[in-house]
């Protein structure tokens, strides 16, 4: 009977799974959705890594806009990208979006199956229990992942979130070994798959246990052996959290949500059963998708909640403890209700700007609003339930939920071509010299920005500290740009003036253009002043052109350099590592590699001998420079290696972690034949 009970489980939530996920899996076209074109390619560039024995993931092979190998599994996700990576190549998919969509697929029936368990668990009612799984995967916010912002790993965590909670429980109430390292595991898949939803659930699973301590168990040891489960999974980590702390302050990522009060979420639409979606939203545009959306609760989890607070004063569930629960889950409650829609704007004044926007937290909403759920027609029904009434709910479950929304939305049908994916759209896991220009020690490039002229309708300037360019072996500007237009035949042409002083001149054509010219020092002066103009200006009104980037070069004297133009071709990425063959002339010193700056975490061969590596300033890019063997060639091995020490802990917890299993499955096989035994 028991068998039978899982198949059927199985098969339920399979189904529910199939409903949720019907838009996507009749659609093979890619929706305009700038974050599932990078996961995409995160799951091609993950099969590349696989392929090459790279484990853990933390290379991409070239995703980068720059071709260059990219850090990226290192610092984002690498557990999700190293599920779908594997059922793409394992399994030999024809693309990467069905792996994507068999990803999704899977997490949602986990979470089904495991908010089974929990609910199951917490009222000994089987009909409870079926229908809070469903109730889960029907949330909302599970539409608004999956449909209209593409979050991929989020929606991973979701999925892996009630095995997260179940196991805490079972650890915080048994302490056996089993249930410690499952409960670890289960929070080192979360804490892999993603940050931000593992640091929320991490707080508010935290209150919940010392409330639960305070209020029902009263025993200080059950929540310590919580806590050292949830620790353990630190350490399983370190190899991948450790460089995260060390330098999420200066990825260029932390520039990106300085416009966080845009993704705000309002009151007028709380209740509503289906997310709102902005009239500014066009077929065939990749907008920023988190403009455009405005997320809910739903009626579910509202009534849920109301329902809850009546059962809460009026005492009316049967037994203390869980009367006690229900007032544990309404704070929990209530309290990501006022953190995600408080009208003010606390989160600017937060000092950790991870979590982006307040709505990720409707995740946590999510588990608490289902267990709240699950208490309140628990009690309705008394815990029993026909079949009828199973049907019944179900059906206004599923009419009240937001699963519809996409088979009505126009832009999700767009056409999009997966063989077209090859870069990522950002840089966010770059460290950036802005953050600390300490992480800065030389530069081959710098990008210059404008400031606007305070003489009204002048030429735009470029502020140059004179230091700066004292720094220069010979200071050289870059201008690039394209003429789109020219409207009449008037003659023109751009002017480069140094401190008012005209020194270059560059004649204006119909198209593209690249503009080099010298610069040189005026000690006089602490900061100089560059402006790029059209003279005659009168003839400015007849053309139409733009500036698409300005550079600063020339720190390095060229015949003691052998630079990034140069190496950018011998160096390619050969299984795990990055390999050059370059001729270094007998009077070069240095070297610019094709490499991404991270101090501490590159191992660097020079024909077989370490060398240690410094930071060089490419545009925005921090680049990795080194002092070679000269006159002679140079083979060159650079693999991205994280930081040792933290490999070293992780390597040490997961032999514990493998220790303990063998140690359990062992004694389950001889236990069996012992009482087997025994029955002889």
């Amino acid at each position: 009977m028991l068998e039978k009970q899982r198949i059927f489980l199985f098969l339920f939530y399979w189904v529910i799974t199939s409903i949720v996920l019907l838009p996507l899996l009749f659609n093979n076209t890619l929706p305009p959705i700038i974050d599932v074109l990078n996961h995409l390619i995160g799951i091609m560039q993950a099969k590349t890594a696989l392929t090459a024995g790279e484990f853990p993931l933390r290379v991409t092979p070239s995703a980068h806009m720059s071709g260059w190998p990219y850090p990226y599994f290192q610092f984002y996700s690498p557990t999700s990208y190293m599920i779908a990576g594997g059922l793409f190549k394992w399994l030999q998919l024809n693309n990467p979006y069905t792996a994507y969509k068999m990803c999704i697929g899977l997490a949602l029936w986990f979470a089904g199956i495991y908010m089974y368990r929990l609910v199951y668990w917490l009222t000994q009612s089987p009909g409870t229990a079926l229908l809070s799984g469903a109730v889960y995967l029907l949330a909302p916010y599970c539409t608004v992942l999956i449909y209209y912002v593409g979050a991929f790993n989020e929606m991973l965590a979701v999925g892996a979130l009630p095995a997260v909670v179940y196991y805490t429980l079972q650890q915080y109430y048994r302490g056996e070994m089993k249930t410690f390292l499952l409960s670890s595991f289960s929070w080192y898949l979360l804490l892999t798959i993603h940050l931000i939803t593992f640091l929320c659930t991490s707080f508010f699973v935290g209150i919940g246990l010392v409330l639960m301590t305070i209020m029902i168990t009263k025993k200080i040891k059950m929540p310590v052996r919580a806590l050292a489960a949830y620790l353990f999974a630190y350490c399983l980590a370190m190899w991948h959290f450790a460089p995260i702390v060390q330098f999420s302050k200066f990825f260029i990522i932390n520039q990106s949500f300085f416009f966080v009060k845009l993704y705000k979420v309002f009151l007028s639409t709380l209740l509503s059963p289906v997310l709102t979606l902005s009239s500014s939203s066009q077929p065939g545009i990749i907008t920023d998708s988190l403009l455009e959306i405005n997320p809910t609760m739903g009626v579910v989890f509202a009534f849920s909640a109301v329902l809850g607070t009546y059962l809460l004063i009026k005492k009316s569930l049967s037994e203390k403890n869980l009367n006690q629960i229900l007032l544990i889950l309404l704070i929990l409650f209530f309290l990501v209700f006022v953190l995600i829609w408080i009208p003010s704007d606390f989160w600017w004044r937060w000092p950790v700007t991870m979590l982006q926007y307040s709505w990720r937290l409707l995740s946590q909403i999510m588990w608490i609003g289902t267990l709240l759920f699950a208490l309140g027609i628990n009690w309705l029904f008394s815990g029993s339930f026909n079949k009828k009434q199973l049907a019944l709910i179900l059906l206004l479950l599923f009419a009240v939920s937001a699963i519809w929304a996409p088979l009505f939305d126009v832009k999700y049908k767009t056409q999009g071509k997966i063989d077209e994916l090859q870069h990522f759209s950002s840089d966010n896991y770059l460290l950036s010299a802005k953050k600390n220009s300490s992480l800065m020690n030389s530069m081959e490039n710098l990008k210059l920005f404008y400031r606007k002229n305070p003489i009204k309708e002048g030429p735009p300037v470029i502020d140059l500290p004179e230091n700066l360019l004292r720094a220069a072996f010979k200071p050289l500007v870059t201008v690039a740009g394209n003429v789109i237009e020219i409207k009449e035949s008037h003659a023109a042409q751009f002017v480069a003036r140094f401190n008012g002083e005209k020194i270059a001149i560059y004649p204006i054509k119909k198209g593209k253009f690249l503009w080099t010219f010298p610069l040189k020092n005026s000690s006089e002066k602490n900061l100089s002043t560059l402006q790029i103009a059209i003279e005659p200006q009168k003839n400015q009104k007849y053309f139409t052109f733009q500036i698409n980037h300005t550079s600063l070069s020339g720190f390095f004297d060229p015949k003691k350099i052998v630079n990034i133009s140069e190496t950018r071709h011998s160096c390619h990425y050969i299984n795990d590592e990055t390999l050059c063959h370059i001729n270094v002339p007998a009077s070069s010193n240095f070297i610019e590699l094709p490499i991404f700056y991270y101090p501490n975490m590159l191992n660097i061969l020079v024909n077989g001998k370490p060398v240690s590596y410094i930071s060089v300033l490419y545009h925005d890019a921090l680049i990795t420079g080194i002092t070679p063997e000269a006159g002679k060639e140079n083979v060159i091995q650079v693999k991205f290696v994280g930081f040792l020490w933290a490999n070293f802990v992780s390597s040490l917890a997961w032999g514990v972690f493998l220790l303990l299993s063998l140690y359990l499955i062992l004694n389950l096989i001889f236990y069996k034949k012992y009482k087997l035994y025994l029955e002889i």
